[in-house]
């Protein structure tokens, strides 16, 4: 559809060319948000009619105005989310060019991306476990959700045509898993990747497929879908190549350099038309309160060991901050606001016999469980029979189940992502959890099933914090082996990545002794496997490649601590990466403004301390880009608190109406998106 070039005439409206005039010192004035954006809807159709925008009535008045505001707040985020970003690359002395900027905005997509993902892969795979996918689901069939023509315009690809007309169609594929016992044997619940090269195409039985219709039905299983391996690729095919029953060679297609995705990361093209046409208006005003918290997620202090002199800290009085968790100066009792949670059912005659293995776990994990791994194992042999399907983040651990991440209300919880299944005499307990654990109601006896059917449940609750989520732990030194008074250090690095040296702390010591190192001594013992350089007061340093062991060094260049360089595990902390004269910096967000490094050392070995269950190993071992993806969810799910929405529009409309460079600025990016879409539209 032609977005509003016909639209935009329809107007009936007072607003003429000369009503447009933008004063740099316009008094930012706060009113609501309604009054807000009319004024800044006049204003858009003023400028619209002044160059010359006016074609046709289409639509009436009101239509017209939400679709208009729809794309004017999409505009709004995005200029919103990229001036957060290179105001806080500015902050930490890091480059701001046109092609960091065009990195932002990518980044955003995909932001955007999975917060409409996360929500579905869970109903998907539902969908999947009671054997009936969406895909044959009237609402979705009706939305001609494979239609994905001009999806190309969206893939960092370029298609070689020169063989014949290329297919501007892009299909999902994935490798299929086969099942093997330890012994080779087939039949097993443990999964194994294919090793062949072979790629099916994600296909339900007599879709439109090529210059026809699929004969076959091929989707994944839930073991695919939850795979954490990247096993699905996005292809098209040529058509005189290819038919229904012979695709012919395949063009592999890259999105942001990436050619191989997770299930959760392709499911925006394989249901492209109802992300596009459902979920992504439905999430319009969200999206924009995103851009909003995004930008208050960080505070930020004066520092002598940074580029640019700053340091950024998390902001523990923000929407999200306040949204997932309390915080408490004494950390170990903070509680957690948002949980994700899971049924485990079975029936009613292998109750008694879950329940045994179940008191067994709970006498060996009295104050909760370490992982969703020792989870599992406390309910291995027997099949969940929930109706519930899985998640994005560990639906390889716990393969069915999940209802989705609930919030803390007075006496019990309510579902802000997925569908909440459990029985209502079990919310109140989820409330009070703040520790991963297996709910088992009074004496052990669990919970009455909400499945439909003769069973009964646990309930697997898992609390979130961000300190998990923050944890720096793969940027910083582990003690690796304990044998006698001999400790093994190690710490990741990348090749040709500039490390804040002083910044690094013994992850679980609160005692910094050992890293008071001289850095002429440390320098001058290790300069044939790393780069060092001093800014301000910062010493950094830069593994070369083949460097395997750092030594810090004191003023006697005696041997403090040598610390096992890993060049390959790669690093999973949220982190603030940047470039600064051609070398790249990353530097972790800290809880805390005193930035010493006693004070850091001691907060974390608090937090990671035996003695704290609440600690997720789960959280803070997910890969970054899972962590990213957890992030954004936790950000969306804060934009539904209450006035959060209404809050981030009399903000944002006051700073555009207030600022002459970004509403001149938004008319010009409106004015774009709409000749943009004419062009293709003709």
């Amino acid at each position: 559809m032609k977005k509003l070039i016909a639209i935009l005439g329809a107007i009936a409206l007072s607003a003429t060319t000369s009503s447009l005039v933008v004063s740099c010192t316009k008094e930012i004035v706060r009113g609501d948000s309604t009054s807000l954006a009319d004024d800044l809807y006049n204003q858009l159709i003023a400028h619209a009619n002044g160059v010359g925008i006016n074609v046709g009535d289409i639509y009436d008045e009101q239509e017209t105005k939400d679709i208009i505001m729809k794309i004017m707040n999409e505009e709004i985020s995005n200029s919103t989310f990229l001036n957060s970003k290179t105001a806080m690359n500015e902050i930490l002395g890091f480059d701001n060019n046109d092609e960091n900027k065009l990195e932002i905005l990518k980044q955003f997509d995909k932001i955007k991306n999975s917060i409409y993902t996360t929500d579905f892969f869970q109903k998907y795979s539902t969908s999947l476990i009671n054997k009936n996918p969406l895909e044959y689901l009237p609402e979705y069939r009706t939305l001609n959700f494979l239609d994905t023509k001009g999806l190309l315009n969206e893939v960092d690809a370029s298609v070689d045509a020169k063989d014949g007309v290329e297919n501007k169609m892009v299909y999902v594929q994935y490798q299929k898993i086969s099942t093997t016992e330890e012994d080779g044997s087939a039949g097993s619940e443990k999964s194994i990747k294919d090793d062949s090269d072979s790629w099916t195409t994600w296909l339900s039985y007599d879709e439109p497929f090529l210059d026809g219709y699929s004969e076959t039905e091929n989707i994944p299983t839930i073991e695919e879908l939850t795979s954490v391996d990247n096993n699905f690729r996005l292809v098209t095919f040529k058509t005189v190549d290819a038919t229904p029953t012979n695709t012919g060679p395949a063009t592999v297609l890259e999105l942001n350099g990436q050619s191989l995705f997770t299930a959760s990361e392709v499911l925006p093209f394989r249901f492209n038309n109802y992300f596009k046409e459902v979920l992504e208006p439905q999430m319009n005003d969200n999206v924009l309160a995103y851009s909003y918290i995004n930008k208050g997620l960080y505070n930020t202090y004066s520092s002598r060991l940074t580029i640019g002199g700053r340091q950024n800290f998390i902001n523990t009085n923000s929407d999200l901050f306040k949204s997932v968790q309390s915080w408490n100066d004494n950390i170990e009792n903070s509680k957690s606001n948002l949980k994700m949670v899971w049924n485990f059912s079975v029936p009613t005659s292998q109750f008694k016999d879950l329940q045994i293995k179940i008191i067994d776990a709970k006498k060996t994990n009295p104050h909760g469980f370490r992982s969703l791994v020792d989870v599992e194992n406390a309910f291995e042999g027997f099949e969940n029979l929930s109706v519930a399907g899985a998640d994005p983040f560990f639906g390889d651990i716990l393969t069915s189940g999940y209802n989705g991440i609930v919030k803390n209300v007075e006496g019990g919880v309510e579902v802000v992502s997925g569908d909440l299944l459990v029985d209502d005499a079990a919310k109140g307990a989820i409330n009070s959890t703040n520790e991963l654990n297996i709910l088992t109601g009074d004496n052990y006896e669990g919970y009455a099933s909400k499945d439909g059917g003769s069973k009964k449940e646990y309930i697997v609750v898992l609390p979130i914090y961000l300190v998990d989520l923050f944890n720096p732990a793969s940027m910083n030194i582990n003690q690796e082996i304990k044998t006698g008074e001999t400790t093994t250090y190690k710490m990741n690095m990348n090749v040709d990545e500039q490390v804040l040296l002083n910044e690094k702390i013994i992850m679980g010591e609160a005692d910094i002794t050992n890293l008071k190192f001289d850095f002429e001594a440390t320098k001058a013992a290790n300069l044939a496997q790393f780069d060092f350089e001093q800014i301000n007061d910062g010493i950094y340093v830069s593994a070369k490649e083949g460097a395997t062991t750092l030594s810090l060094k004191n003023s006697a260049d005696e041997t403090l601590i040598d610390i096992d360089v890993d060049l390959t595990t790669g690093i999973n902390a949220l982190s603030m990466t940047g470039t600064h004269n051609e070398k790249t910096y990353r530097y972790a967000p800290k809880f805390t403004s005193d930035d010493s490094l006693s004070s850091q050392a001691n907060f974390w070995a608090r937090w990671t301390s035996e003695a704290n269950y609440k600690q997720s190993s789960d959280i803070s071992g997910l890969s970054i880009s899972k962590k990213e993806e957890l992030l954004s969810q936790l950000i969306y799910i804060s934009t539904k608190s209450e006035g959060v929405v209404e809050k981030a529009k009399v903000d944002l409309y006051s700073e555009i109406n207030g600022d002459a460079i970004r509403l001149n600025q938004l008319f010009s990016d409106l004015e774009g998106y709409l000749k943009s879409d004419d062009e293709e539209s003709d």
